[in-house]
């Protein structure tokens, strides 16, 4: 199932900051680079949990972490926090968040349900 990303009301203002900025006649050679990297960090991201492992789409990239190796996911006040191994571990922010939460414990047998968190089953 694939999932979009929650809209980031910050970076929309910082956009349309820059494009006040632009118009109101500030030097296009610094305002309008800024305006194509802050578009590019809006496009919003999708997450998708394919068979083979938790899909993350965005503007420039597409990564794909296989469920064997996730270890923790678990609901923050930003997002979705997963741990895959000891030191690489990133936030997703899906605009579901429960039902992408659900939607992981079904596909990643090796974690279970703790409340709003997946943590690894003792075998």
């Amino acid at each position: 199932m694939t999932y979009r990303a929650k809209v980031d009301v910050w970076l929309v203002a910082a956009i349309l900051l820059a494009g006040v900025a632009l118009v109101a006649g500030a030097d296009r050679w610094i305002v309008a680079p800024m305006l194509v990297i802050l578009t590019m960090c809006a496009y919003p991201e999708s997450y998708r949990t394919a068979p083979a492992g938790l899909e993350i789409c965005g503007v420039l990239s597409r990564r794909l972490v296989p469920y064997e190796r996730i270890r923790f996911v678990g609901a923050t006040s930003c997002g979705v926090r997963v741990d895959c191994r000891p030191g690489w571990e990133f936030v997703v922010a899906p605009a579901e968040r429960d039902a992408f939460l659900a939607d992981m414990a079904d596909r990643a047998p090796h974690l279970m349900r703790c409340g709003e968190r997946l943590v690894a089953a003792l075998a």
